[in-house]
């Protein structure tokens, strides 16, 4: 079946914006414009329209597609076993269209140029990638069991750098042989992926398991879902390969005997990423991590698969198309939180940490609430 021909088979009953128990609205997009056509019903009938030569391309329709977060919610609630699988299919068809084109929304080009240019999206040169890890070893396969892969966020955003230095740190203490890649690493690919850049995303993608071969990497750990996801499910469609690949919550579980067994006496919550989440279907690997520490550990209302994404995936992490209006996903997330009566809200990616982080500071939260990763939530409080 082509994603073409499941256009006219949607009619838009709306389960796709909803968690299971359909009490908020659960899509990012839809969820900070508030039209349907930004519902990813609205948007797979807008596509049709548009292939079918009866819409025109615009900075809207645009809009429509790139703001979407890749988040999965809708696969995992559309009514329609039969076809919601190619749902994100549907809608990178219509952006590798656009890419085709040439026709994309400024922050998208930005991007991709920038992805391009540097192998980060960041536009930031290669040799600044590892400034702040001038402790942390060269991966060597005869003398570390791991390689950790840090990607983009976590290297340059100054707020998901934190989740890196505390991500060493912590292994470090746990005694975790790992190196990364100190002069070589480059970005995953994934957004160029997600944004309909499939060539750039092999060009990428091609030369990192490159890397990974020359060096011998056999183990490899990565600090975001993104990265664990896209080499996991994405690489495999495209190139032969023989790695292993883990979170580094995977790593962290594997050696909570090396860490002390006491009682955190502090309200926290998990807010589930969704590509560990949804993409991955791990749920338990956190909530085991913090049961083994913490006593009172509560459940957001939309958590597991009906968890409400940060809306940072799908490159809207860079774009920020999900964050034009004054209401969107990541804030009504820390309300969430509030409301239950937390102190800490963990998260385990880098982008939702970013998000999370920039939702509590615009809501003047900042004092109210903590927002960390697993590993600074054990380095401060155990």
């Amino acid at each position: 079946m082509k994603v073409t021909d499941i256009l006219h088979r949607c009619f838009r009953c709306g389960y796709c914006k909803f968690p299971s128990n359909y009490e908020d609205f659960n899509c990012p997009s839809y969820v900070t414009y508030r039209f349907e056509t930004f519902s990813p019903g609205g948007r797979m009938w807008v596509i049709r329209e548009w292939l079918d030569g009866r819409l025109e391309t615009s900075n809207r329709f645009k809009e429509i597609l790139y703001s979407c977060a890749t988040c999965s919610n809708c696969v995992n609630h559309c009514a329609f076993p039969d076809f919601r699988d190619m749902l994100l299919d549907v809608f990178r068809y219509a952006k590798e269209k656009l890419i085709d084109e040439g026709d994309v929304p400024p922050p998208v080009r930005d991007y991709l140029t920038n992805l391009y240019k540097f192998k980060n999206g960041f536009g930031i040169p290669q040799k600044k990638r590892f400034e702040w890890a001038e402790e942390v070893e060269d991966y060597d396969s005869k003398k570390h069991n791991y390689l950790l892969y840090v990607g983009d966020e976590a290297c340059f955003d100054p707020v998901a750098n934190n989740m890196a230095r505390s991500t060493v740190e912590l292994f470090k203490k746990i005694n975790v042989p790992f190196g990364i890649l100190t002069t070589r690493e480059i970005s995953d690919g994934l957004e160029a992926y997600n944004l309909g850049e499939t060539e750039l995303f092999k060009e990428i993608a091609k030369r990192l398991l490159e890397i990974f071969k020359e060096v011998e990497a056999k183990k490899i750990v990565t600090i975001s879902p993104h990265s664990l996801y896209v080499f996991k499910k994405i690489y495999p469609a495209f190139f032969d390969m023989d790695f292993e690949f883990y979170h580094y919550t995977h790593v962290i579980r594997e050696n909570l005997s090396r860490l002390t067994n006491s009682k955190i006496f502090k309200k926290i919550s998990y807010h589930d990423p969704c590509y560990l989440g949804r993409y991955l279907k791990d749920y338990t690997t956190v909530r085991d991590i913090l049961s083994f520490f913490c006593k009172d550990f509560l459940e957001l209302s939309r958590n597991k698969k009906n968890s409400l994404c940060c809306g940072g995936g799908g490159g809207n992490f860079y774009t920020a198309l999900t964050q034009k209006n004054l209401e969107n996903s990541a804030k009504k997330r820390i309300v969430e939180a509030l409301e239950l009566g937390v102190d800490c809200l963990i998260v385990s990616c880098p982008i939702c940490l970013v998000m999370l982080n920039d939702a509590k500071k615009t809501l003047g939260l900042d004092d109210k609430i903590e927002v960390m990763d697993v590993s600074e939530f054990i380095l401060k409080y155990v």
